[in-house]
């Protein structure tokens, strides 16, 4: 099943995760916003190098170490990412060159894109896919590059929704966002509390 266009049950799950989401459940508000400090004063510089320090830096919330597979990936690609994420639309093509420089990972390659445009990008990872999997039957939920950009635009659609900012409150209020954090991170922090196994 593709990802569900009546978003009714998914903010009514959303809605529940943000109203009874205990604290203990996410990283500190001020760890995050540290790193999206960070990847936006690296992003300044829109080079190969920043590109290696965010994902590193990104790296960090991962269980295994950054092995970049940088032998194809050279400044012309790289100039093209960073025109690429500003513009918050990265192609097919970058997107997989960006797979295969990122250990081959959507993991680590959503969470620098979102490092990089936390507005724009959402992380996904394997507790996000499993809630889509079990709680909204998105039988498709995978890794690759293809669905990434299809749960992006989904999770863009439900950021327009004026419901979202009642999540965002939610979390705020419970002490899981500080308050500078986007809608989309407020969602995609709501899909990880709910995708815990």
């Amino acid at each position: 099943m593709p990802l569900p266009l009546d978003v009714a049950s998914i903010f009514a799950k959303l809605l529940e995760v943000s109203s009874e989401a205990d604290p203990a459940d996410s990283v500190a508000p001020s760890t995050y916003m540290g790193m999206i400090e960070s990847a936006t004063r690296m992003s300044a510089v829109q080079d190969y190098s920043a590109l290696v320090g965010i994902s590193h830096m990104v790296y960090g919330w991962m269980p295994r170490m950054l092995n970049l597979h940088s032998e194809a990936f050279n400044t012309t690609i790289a100039a093209t990412f960073w025109n690429e994420a500003r513009r918050g639309e990265i192609a097919p093509g970058t997107l997989d060159e960006l797979i295969h420089l990122i250990n081959n990972s959507i993991v680590g390659t959503s969470k620098l894109l979102h490092f990089i445009e936390p507005e724009r990008f959402p992380i996904l990872d394997a507790r996000v896919i499993h809630v889509l999997r079990a709680e909204f039957e998105v039988s498709e939920a995978d890794t690759t590059g293809g669905f990434y950009r299809d749960y992006t635009s989904w999770m863009r659609r439900l950021v327009a929704d004026p419901r979202s900012e009642k999540i965002q409150t939610n979390l705020i209020d419970r002490g899981l966002l500080e308050g500078g954090e986007s809608r989309l991170r407020a969602i995609e922090l709501c899909l990880w509390i709910a995708g815990r196994t």
